[in-house]
């Protein structure tokens, strides 16, 4: 009976088990093909927010010849200061722009670009159709150079004027020549790091509907994922794939399969169950991180600090508020890409310098300022260490290039502080905004005194206190061109201008001396700060009698500048 029961349990155990692995056996087939159908949704995904970036590039490439094209219409002749014109629209990843009036007359920028003669062909195609009065935009696939074997594009933008009478009359031909290996540096390295192969494709006549490769990386079969759209009148297709390809997953499942079934069951129990955790830990760590620097989040970072004062009771603690200074000029400058690489140089640098430990803790509060917590025993040795970080010099080198940037803190320390942590916040912002307030790029403790700072002054802009100042303000470069950087409204107006590109556009590179009466310009003020009368000459002709004052100074984007103000005189 014992003998019997024993048989029995072993057999009904065995046959659950094995019911068990055929459940989870069909379990995991399903997941691989969930998995399957997932990497190919995610490809699509990718292929279509590389395309819409693609777009985006060969806009602004056909933007440059637009422009052209209305500054031609503008001038009914062609365009005057055609260099001028080219090197605003020019862009890494544009390897020349041309210009061919009706004369025949070509112009070329950069005027050293070596050109082949298949763009001096392409580009001769298109200003013989544009006679024909066509007025579409055509994109022709050249070599670039005379040597080299790069790949490149033209977009030719033919320029047509309509008198009152609407009869058009052809005044030239606006050609960008394209750098296809820059212009699509980008969109290749992040495929890459992505870990797709790829290939981008194009019909160029939709009657002739045959696929031509623009870029490839890796070999591309008929599974690969795809996606069309269409840019100036041709068909675009991105296709992607994996490097390894989706039979992998289909290896795997056949081997899920054809594998012991006792393995399987195991790895599949163990694989759900780091799966389970994994996504737990991962959604607590999104809960309470910034998801650009992976610091703490305001959130994260408040729970950690009460925590610390919990167990460590009168211990001596710093709290400061970290701001970038003029980080929305160099956004506007740079683009906020750049920004945000800007934004994790200072988090790995605080990382780096301070280390996240029990009585260390850090925080992106939002925009380009962050938060530091310092627990220790030395009010001296906490200071130090954020004095030091603050005198350091911050730079972010990035494909060659540097970048730096100041940082403007404040800061408060503890524990001797009633109030609870609204007080300490708000002690380091009132600290931060009396640096601000002293020009920045500095690092000050709070103080009782600074509760008396009025920030009345916050209420206006840059633009508004500039553009209303009685007297004309210049910003020029150091050299001996001392080309134009800013001019706010009175200065544009002094010069009897409209706007600073009219300015621009009328001066040679804008030049100030070129606003100066050809008698006062041996002696030219420029670098002296004592007041200097002179005679400017407006766009009328006419001199006005004015005094200027100059000083040198740095700035962290173009060196040392020049400001120049400029006041006029009112002779009676």
């Amino acid at each position: 009976m014992r003998k019997r029961l024993k048989k029995r349990t072993f057999v009904f155990s065995i046959g659950f088990l094995l019911c068990l692995l055929f459940l989870f056996s069909l379990e995991m087939m399903t997941s691989y093909e969930r998995q399957l159908e997932n990497e190919r949704y995610k490809a699509g995904l990718d292929a279509r927010i590389y395309s819409e970036i693609l777009i985006k590039d060969l806009m602004v490439s056909q933007n440059a010849s637009d422009t052209l094209d209305y500054i031609a219409r503008d001038h009914e002749e062609g365009i005057h200061n055609f260099y001028l014109a080219a090197s605003d629209l020019m862009r890494p990843y544009m390897y020349a722009i041309v210009w061919t009036p009706a004369n025949g007359e070509r112009q070329m920028y950069p005027e050293a670009a070596l050109v082949s003669p298949a763009i001096d062909q392409a580009v001769d195609k298109a200003v013989a159709s544009s006679y024909t009065q066509n007025d579409e935009h055509s994109m022709v696939d050249v070599p670039l150079g005379k040597a080299n074997r790069k790949a490149g594009l033209i977009i030719n933008t033919p320029v047509f004027h309509k008198d009152s009478s609407g009869a058009r009359r052809y005044i030239g031909l606006a050609s960008v020549v394209i750098n296809k290996d820059k212009l699509f540096a980008t969109t290749i390295a992040a495929l890459h790091a992505k870990g797709y192969r790829y290939v981008l494709t194009r019909q160029s006549d939709p009657y002739f509907p045959a696929w031509q490769v623009v870029s490839q990386y890796g070999r591309v079969d008929d599974h690969a994922v795809s996606y069309a759209f269409v840019w100036d009148g041709c068909l675009w297709k991105l296709s992607l794939m994996p490097h390894d390809g989706w039979h992998v997953v289909n290896k795997l499942k056949v081997k899920a399969g054809m594998g012991l079934l006792a393995i399987f069951m195991a790895a599949g129990l163990f694989a759900a169950l780091l799966s389970i955790y994994g996504n737990k830990r991962i959604a607590q760590y999104a809960a309470v991180h910034d998801p650009l620097t992976g610091l703490y989040n305001r959130i994260g970072f408040e729970k950690k600090v009460r925590q610390w004062k919990k167990a460590n009771g009168n211990k001596i603690f710093l709290l400061a508020i970290l701001d970038i200074d003029d980080f929305k000029t160099f956004n506007d400058r740079y683009g906020h890409l750049l920004g945000d690489q800007v934004l994790m140089h200072l988090a790995g640098s605080m990382y780096d310098i301070f280390k996240i430990n029990s009585d260390t803790y850090m925080e992106r509060n939002g925009g380009d300022e962050f938060l530091l917590f310092l627990g220790g025993t030395s009010i001296r040795e906490l200071e130090k260490r954020l004095m030091d970080f603050s005198r350091a010099s911050h730079v972010l080198t990035l494909e060659g290039k540097k970048y730096r940037y100041t940082l403007s803190i404040g800061y408060t320390v503890g524990p001797d502080i009633t109030g609870g942590d609204k007080v300490l916040y708000h002690q380091a912002d009132k600290a931060l905004y009396a640096v601000k307030e002293s020009g920045k790029n500095n690092c000050r403790r709070y103080e009782r005194i600074m509760e008396n700072d009025d920030r009345t002054n916050m209420g206006f802009s840059l633009d508004e206190i500039t553009d209303h100042i009685p007297g004309g303000v210049f910003i020029c470069t150091s050299d001996r061109e001392h080309r134009i950087l800013y001019a706010n409204k009175e200065a544009v107006r002094l010069a009897g201008y409209l706007s600073l590109r009219e300015l621009m556009s009328h001066t040679h590179e804008g030049r100030f001396e070129e606003l100066v009466h050809p008698d006062d310009r041996p002696s030219l003020f420029i670098g002296r700060e004592q007041g200097h009368p002179f005679r400017m000459i407006p766009q009328t002709g006419s001199s006005r009698y004015c005094r200027g004052n100059s000083r040198m100074v740095f700035n962290n984007f173009y060196g040392n500048v020049i400001y120049i103000l400029v006041m006029e005189i009112v002779k009676e």
